[in-house]
Order: structure tokens, then C-alpha cells, then sequence
């Protein structure tokens, strides 16, 4: 439940992000917006930022899919 917790307070703290900021998002970024966390879990916070990196990436460098185009 905690980390639910923690996980909705960065998602409603990225909403501020506008534009290219959400691609400065790091470890140290989350790991500040949480407060910290445990020594033994701060690795998460780093495998988080990357996860959110790679799926920017994939994003902006993957063509749209046909069904998002309109049809005319």
C-alpha cells in the first residue's frame, strides 16, 4: 500500500512536467521526490527512471500506429 502511495504522489508530481522536462527525470529526481528510501532499495528508484527513459524513447522514436492517423 506504501508504495501505491508513493507511486500516485509521482505520478501527480510528473503531471507539473510539461514538454521535454519529464526527460530529465533521473534516479536522484525520484529519489528526492520520495524522500529517500532504504539503502537496500534505492536501486529501484534508478531502474524506474530508466524504465520511464527507454519508454520515452520508444515513443517519440516509434512510428505512430495506422489506427491513430486519420482517415480522410
Amino acid at each position: 500500500m506504501q508504495e501505491r502511495v508513493k507511486s500516485n504522489y509521482l505520478k501527480e508530481d510528473q503531471s507539473h512536467c510539461i514538454g521535454y522536462e519529464i526527460l530529465d527525470i533521473t534516479g536522484e529526481f525520484i529519489l528526492k521526490k520520495l524522500g529517500g528510501l532504504p539503502e537496500e532499495d534505492k536501486h529501484c528508484a534508478f531502474l524506474s527512471a530508466d524504465a520511464l527513459q527507454e519508454a520515452l524513447t520508444d515513443y517519440m522514436i516509434k512510428p505512430k500506429s495506422k489506427k491513430t492517423e486519420r482517415q480522410f
